[in-house]
């Protein structure tokens, strides 16, 4: 029981691998066939195979990380309050590398739909599932923020009215 929990909670990260994979594979093939396809040469690009990279690597620097304070709260040492001073550094690394990956992920997003509209030999199945699958990433980050967002509101004027 407590196995198919841990399973459903790494299939997130699972999935984050697997399309950073694929967008580093995708980056590749048209860097490879750039002779071939001259229109996908464009700035537009840049860093974009070198961040999933360092996504992957980060990837797994989080998981360990992770397991680290998990061992410490749960553990009988006794002096794991000097631990819950760097949580707090921890959480502010996990949103500033959250930022920087969502800008990656939304530049990715318009690179592909420029391959969609203006280049269409560099665009192949790979990259048609790259499309769709940050075309819904995305929406889904901004339906979860707009909707933390009206609550958040209607808290605030529920407290003006106590």
């Amino acid at each position: 029981m407590n196995n198919t929990n841990y399973n459903f909670n790494s299939f997130p990260f699972i999935i984050n691998i697997a399309a950073a994979i694929l967008v580093i594979y995708s980056m590749n093939q048209i860097e490879k066939n750039s002779s071939i396809c001259e229109c996908s040469i464009t700035p537009m690009k840049r860093f974009i195979k070198e961040w999933f990279i360092i996504f992957i690597i980060i990837n797994f620097i989080n998981i360990f990380a992770s397991i680290i304070f998990v061992y410490f709260i749960f553990s009988q040492i006794k002096n794991f309050n000097s631990v819950f001073k760097y949580i707090y550094i921890y959480i502010g690394y996990l949103i500033i590398i959250g930022i920087i990956h969502f800008i990656m992920v939304v530049r990715t997003f318009l690179y592909l739909n420029y391959l969609r509209k203006s280049c269409t030999c560099a665009y192949n199945l790979p990259e048609k599932i790259l499309f769709w699958y940050f075309l819904i990433s995305i929406s889904l980050v901004i339906t979860i923020l707009s909707a933390l967002f009206i609550i958040g509101l209607l808290y605030l004027s529920s407290l003006k009215y106590r």
